[in-house]
């Protein structure tokens, strides 16, 4: 709106626009706060959770638990068809796919979860595929809503009943009740996974003209799931327990370092399928995650050992893995994009790099340098990643 004034001065009167920026970036903002909550504080609380274990059991238990929780983290990819990203962008986008796509993928995790208890006679492993299928699929519900108070409060409950009940399965029986306790943790997102089927019918003629995006989704999570949990597999079997212990723990640290960069990533996924750009903010999330990644590479000698001096190994694997905290953070922000435009094929391309490079670096290197191999490969994989990535969105002119 054009106003002249009484001496003839024109004024730009901008209505409404503006006021509705200010209430998106409200939006945002109210989003990365309540994602940041949820995030920082339920990883603080596993983290503690688990650096206290590390502290009470032995070094091959510690291996033994994560050899454990990389068969179920396997398995559950395996069956997942609604994928987190995949129920993301769908809710988001208001296509009413998702219940069928969680029919499927909690029909397959039951039927996995048996197979995996003849497999391996563990209980507890098959409880924690079937839970790990319901808490993937609740939370791209609640991310694709962009409900991010109830996220941040589900995360919260969830964390802090791993601890409660983790403990607690622990002193009562021993080291075996622990995936109990982590298991049962996730018992309230029943709640959650109740309400996606709420007034909803099953379509499977729905998912027509869908199959490519879900198929690669669906590859992404399984490579995904391979890059999480593949080096637990192959390192438990070929290399031992204990270097897998120390291994472990440096990971732990190594999520812990990645925790506030990827908090902030989390809020992007909607937005960037809502084709809403947050560059500036990428940016910022880029250059947090170098100052992170520097502090641990220093600090971490003098700190680590007064903690855990067990775990022999457990500084250098740490130092390493501090470095790989920048080039995830951008293959985060990099595959967020990607995927808001359903261009997923070239995260999967990306994983698959990461896992490759990952794989046989264990395999070659992990005899001979132990840890150092290992975490090399890791922070290896993690570059090739981010650099496929880059060139792929210059390639699209995303950006």
């Amino acid at each position: 709106m054009t106003i002249i004034g009484k001496n003839g001065s024109r004024f730009e009167i901008k209505m409404g626009f503006n006021e509705k920026k200010d209430s998106e970036n409200k939006s945002r903002l109210e989003g990365i706060l309540y994602l940041g909550t949820g995030d920082f504080l339920g990883g603080i609380i596993v983290a503690v959770f688990w650096l206290f274990l590390a502290s009470m059991i032995s070094v091959e238990d510690y291996g033994q638990l994560h050899y454990y929780l990389g068969i179920a983290g396997i398995a559950y990819v395996l069956t997942l068809i609604g994928t987190r990203n995949t129920m993301i962008v769908y809710v988001a986008k208001q296509v009413q796919i998702y219940p069928t796509l969680s029919i499927i993928s909690i029909i397959g995790g039951i039927t996995t979860a048996i197979a995996v208890l003849f497999l391996f006679f563990r209980l507890d492993i098959s409880l924690l595929l079937i839970v790990f299928v319901i808490n993937d699929i609740c939370l791209g519900y609640i991310l694709g809503k962009k409900l991010f108070r109830t996220y941040s409060k589900y995360i919260i409950i969830q964390k802090s009943l791993t601890v409660t009940l983790g403990l607690s399965f622990f002193y009562l029986f021993g080291v075996d009740g622990i995936l109990y306790g982590i298991g049962l943790s996730y018992i309230h997102f029943l709640i959650i996974f109740f309400q996606i089927f709420k007034g909803q019918k099953i379509h499977f003629d729905h998912l027509k003209g869908k199959y490519g995006f879900i198929l690669n989704n669906y590859g992404i999570s399984l490579v995904g799931g391979f890059k999480a949990n593949i080096d637990k597999i192959i390192i438990a079997p070929l290399l031992g327990l204990t270097l897998l212990g120390n291994y472990a723990l440096a990971l732990q640290f190594f999520v812990l370092l990645t925790l506030l960069p990827m908090t902030i990533s989390k809020v992007f996924l909607p937005y960037d399928a809502s084709g809403i750009k947050n560059n500036k903010l990428k940016i910022f999330t880029l250059l947090i995650a170098i100052a992170i990644s520097l502090t641990s590479y220093f600090l971490s000698p003098y700190i680590i050992p007064l903690f855990f001096e067990k775990f022999s190994e457990v500084v250098l694997g740490i130092q390493i893995l501090s470095i790989g905290v920048i080039p995830s953070t951008a293959s985060t922000l990099l595959s967020s994009r990607l995927l808001g435009l359903e261009k997923s094929k070239h995260v999967i391309l990306g994983l698959l790099l990461f896992l490759t490079t990952l794989v046989l670096g264990i395999l070659l290197f992990g005899e001979n340098y132990g840890i150092f191999g290992i975490t090399i490969s890791y922070v290896a994989g993690l570059s090739f990643n981010a650099f496929y990535l880059f060139l792929a969105t210059k390639f699209l002119k995303i950006f």
